[in-house]
């Protein structure tokens, strides 16, 4: 389905609208929000001229699609990391290796045990996946790395008592990881409790939600 420019402009007037709500109401979004969609039309106009060699070589050069995966997590472990109030030394560094043994897993198992693509290393499979993979992931790191460092520094005086006290590193931060740990899972575990459960029945000219 060829989308005409005609048409990518019609997308743009529900932003607009938000960042005219955002400006009625003094919010202080709408030059976010228009940087947003000036940065994103630039980004994935970039990244067509990027993929469309990547689906013609990535059938025969399984390094092409590996390559082009690792640039995918470096930018994805840039935005988690680049959105958490406080920062550590080498907190990006952790972030790419999360995530590098994240996709490995997955998409050794998607690819191998489920879907088996020929060739296994399909980019029309492999490159949609994985980027699907990491938008979740970023959400769920960019929250708990964000819950955990804010809670270290403002309950650092709580941390220093237990470890007066002979507890050790884990048992001081304990609670503090648990909670973070909730905070980032809590949009996947709100999203697998949603699908299924409302969907439209049509029939006879009827619809039911259910």
């Amino acid at each position: 389905i060829e989308v005409s420019p005609f048409h990518i402009g019609l997308t743009a007037i529900p932003v607009l609208g938000m960042a005219g709500i955002s400006w009625y109401l003094d919010l202080g979004l709408e030059s976010s929000i228009l940087v947003g969609v000036v940065r994103a039309f630039v980004q994935l106009t970039v990244l067509s001229f990027i993929l469309d060699p990547i689906f013609v070589w990535g059938e025969s050069l399984f390094w092409v699609v590996i390559i082009y995966v690792f640039f995918m997590v470096i930018l994805a472990s840039f935005e988690s990391a680049s959105r958490s109030t406080y920062y550590f030394e080498g907190m990006f560094w952790y972030v790419v290796a999360i995530l590098s043994v994240n996709v490995l897993w997955v998409s050794l198992f998607a690819f191998a045990a489920i879907l088996q693509p020929t060739p296994l290393w399909d980019p029309q499979y492999v490159i949609p996946i994985v980027g699907m993979l990491l938008g979740n992931c970023i959400t769920g790191i960019s929250l708990s790395l964000n819950a955990m460092t804010t809670s270290l520094v403002e309950s650092s005086r709580e941390i220093e008592l237990l470890l007066s006290f002979g507890a050790t590193s884990y048992e001081a931060t304990f609670r503090l990881l648990k909670e973070a740990a909730r905070t980032g899972t809590m949009p996947q575990l709100n999203g697998m409790a949603i699908i299924g459960k409302f969907y439209f029945l049509v029939s006879t000219g009827n619809t039911v939600l259910w």
